[in-house]
């Protein structure tokens, strides 16, 4: 009889055991991601100074009217690269690494720096292939519920 006791109580101690260790190891994933997601946000934040900081370096990338040549190429190449910055961004959200609401403030500056110009949707237009599927679609929709700033 005393092996019987013996062995229920083993067995009772090895299930909360494995009780507390799923507890703990539920503990340590929601820090995990907590980290991930910060680390996220840091680097866009990163990415977004740097892109502000193009800006001030070359006040021209903003123009987007009665633009050279050399200043089109230099504008068209900046718009490709905030468009891959957002689209790293997107996939961040897709996985889960953003929240929406961190998604939807960094998908906003799409319409007010690419999408509200001719040039912008052109640049688009072309470069579109060379993007994910699903972030194609969403720059899609924005586009549509944009309106074009003419040129003055």
């Amino acid at each position: 009889m005393k092996v019987e006791k013996l062995s229920a109580f083993a067995e009772i101690i090895s299930s909360v055991a494995i009780v507390l260790t799923l507890i703990y190891l539920a503990i340590q994933t929601q820090q995990n991601t907590a980290a991930i997601q910060a680390t996220t946000r840091q680097a866009m934040l990163a990415e977004d100074r740097e892109s502000l900081y193009k800006l001030i370096e070359f006040p021209d990338l903003a123009l987007r009217c009665n633009l050279t040549s050399t200043q089109e190429t230099q504008v068209r190449a900046y718009m490709v690269a905030f468009l891959k910055m957002r689209e790293s961004q997107w996939i961040q959200f897709q996985n889960g690494a953003l929240d929406e609401a961190i998604w939807t403030s960094y998908r906003q500056p799409l319409a007010g720096l690419v999408l509200n110009s001719e040039l912008g949707r052109a640049v688009w237009q072309e470069a579109r292939d060379r993007f994910d599927p699903g972030f194609a679609k969403t720059v899609d929709e924005m586009m549509r519920d944009t309106e074009v700033v003419p040129c003055e």
